[in-house]
């Protein structure tokens, strides 16, 4: 199954249990694919599925976007490359020198290598709530080792715990750790996040992070309150997400300093 078919599903992922928490309305509505969004799928691309930059990717020539004329050559070279996704020049040596780094770096590189299978689907029905789930790591290992790659502000070690909690990384595992153990009837061993920051050599950094069963159990009661208040809105109001509320949260929330030292 290809990445076009995946998406196409109707089934839950942690991308849609994601945009419900931030609005159960917008569950059903893609993100809007913002320079960064668009730059964490390249370098996803040129990691875990390089095969694939010939046939989905259009690589200026060096110098086209630069100097006089350049908005026209642009223009033609976007019309000749229509349903492909244009790449600069520029960004590509960044891409091939950031593919680079994670090979050269001892950790990532190991998770990338043996036998395993990058961007397989895995479908199955939630146990509790009857919700049809999905999910589609970028790499599952045989070894039963899940690794899913990650740009990132920061390496720094609380950098990257904070963005696990602001980008819901805690849930994404536990998630995908219970989904493929209800498809497949074995539970993988482990969940590493290969980290990349930077996007110039040679200030561009890569981390193995790795969950501990206390992280992946946090991500466990996050992903069930998500899910139960999801299953409670079809119960009560319907299937159709624009019957539900706009938030999840309460209507007022107290700012309440006192929990914080002076």
């Amino acid at each position: 199954m290809n990445n076009k078919e995946y998406h196409a599903s109707p089934a839950v992922s942690n991308s849609k249990l994601s945009r419900f928490l931030e609005s159960p309305r917008l569950m059903n509505t893609p993100r809007k694919k913002t320079p960064s969004l668009r730059w964490g799928s390249l370098v996803h691309t040129i990691i875990l599925e390089p095969q694939l930059v010939g046939s989905e990717w259009a690589v200026m020539p060096e110098g086209l976007d630069k100097g006089k004329g350049a908005k026209a050559r642009e223009e033609e070279f976007e019309m000749a490359s229509i349903g492909k996704e244009i790449v600069s020049h520029d960004e590509y040596v960044q891409l091939c020198n950031i593919a680079k780094a994670v090979q050269e770096d001892t950790e990532a590189s190991t998770l990338l290598s043996g036998e395993g299978v990058n961007e397989a689907s895995f479908f199955w029905t939630d146990p509790i709530t009857g919700i049809e789930m999905r999910c589609r790591p970028d790499r599952y290992r045989d070894d039963g080792l899940i690794v899913d790659a990650k740009t990132t502000p920061s390496i720094e070690h609380f950098a990257f715990r904070r963005s696990c909690w602001e980008f819901g990384y805690d849930r994404q595992s536990a998630l995908y750790t219970d989904g493929i153990e209800i498809a497949t009837g074995k539970k993988p061993t482990g969940f590493a996040f290969i980290a990349i920051e930077g996007k110039e050599a040679p200030e561009i950094f890569v981390q193995v992070f790795v969950m501990t069963e206390a992280d992946i159990e946090v991500g466990r009661r996050r992903y069930r309150k998500g899910l139960d208040l999801m299953a409670a809105y079809q119960t009560t109001l319907g299937m159709d997400p624009q019957a539900w509320p706009k938030k999840t949260g309460p209507g007022v929330i107290e700012v309440d300093l006192s929990k914080f030292n002076a």
